[in-house]
């Protein structure tokens, strides 16, 4: 099994019926997005030893924050550790970095430990660890002195999750639906953003896909069904038109997905879940 394969399966126990207290490893926020954001890629563009090893690289980190809770099963932990046990030579591994900073002296924590590994994952080139790594062409420091670093390289900011989601769900059609004429483009994912109503050509997230919840979170604050379509008002008070049934996501909330079943109750799924169960349009 590849780490990616292994991710998928942290994926649904992440979002499992039962939350932390039965499957899930509790995770920082950051640690969570990262999780998402493999997933979401994975999902849409197949697996690459880049993302095989920035999955890997998580892996690494779960992997110490399980030992914290004991969730998995004697089996599942040594299936992971057989996966995580083959680093590549030019990524540093937690037995490089204890090795190098016992020989420092110095004594590093669990915790710092994850949190070096973390920052490897999320940056796409590795600066250095103050007082591990030297910049190329620096002089060797006397035995026993502070060694000054050069300051980081900025790294271009990442796509927001909004520009994710039309990047991966894309081409979009723009629609005029109204209470008169309901033309949602049902079933496509419908996009509402600033009173605007777009439709995704290719994608949409089936009823019946697995991951669907209800929606305890207040994204719609007044419902009325009308046939197929229902005439909605989200959190904001702006008012859409929405198929029965049809997937839509409100832009001031772009990592969740919404559906309205026939009977007006609210469902919503993560847009990571949506994207690695959505179907192709015919």
């Amino acid at each position: 099994m590849s780490a990616l394969d292994y991710l998928v399966i942290v994926g649904a126990r992440q979002r499992a019926t039962g939350g932390t207290a039965a499957l899930a490893v509790p995770l920082e926020d950051n640690e969570q997005s990262i999780l998402d954001g493999l997933l979401t890629e994975f999902a849409s563009n197949g697996s690459s030893p880049r993302l095989e090893e920035q999955a890997r690289q998580f892996l690494l980190v779960y992997v110490e924050r399980e030992k914290l809770w004991r969730v998995l099963d004697p089996d599942e932990r040594t299936q992971l550790n057989t996966i995580i046990a083959s680093p590549r030579r030019d990524e540093p591994t937690l037995s490089a970095i204890r090795q190098s900073t016992h020989r420092r002296g110095l004594t590093v924590s669990r915790r710092a430990v994850v949190a070096v590994i973390a920052a490897v994952l999320t940056a796409p080139v590795c600066i250095g660890v103050v007082g591990l790594i030297t910049q190329p062409g620096d002089p060797t420091p006397p035995a026993g002195s502070v060694q000054i670093h050069r300051p980081a390289r900025e790294v271009p900011p990442v796509n927001t999750e909004l520009q994710n989601l039309k990047s991966n769900f894309g081409p979009w059609e723009q629609l005029t639906p109204s209470e008169e004429r309901p033309q949602t483009g049902d079933p496509a994912l419908l996009l509402l953003e600033d009173s605007g109503y777009f439709a995704s050509t290719q994608w949409t997230v089936a009823p019946q896909a697995a991951g669907w919840s209800f929606d305890i979170g207040g994204h719609v604050n007044k419902i009325d069904i009308q046939g197929d379509h229902a005439v909605i008002t989200d959190s904001n008070g702006n008012q859409y038109v929405v198929g029965v049934d049809q997937p839509f996501i409100v832009t001031s909330d772009p990592g969740t997905v919404i559906r309205i079943d026939p009977i007006g109750t609210v469902n919503k799924m993560s847009l990571a879940q949506a994207t690695a169960v959505r179907q192709q349009l015919k």
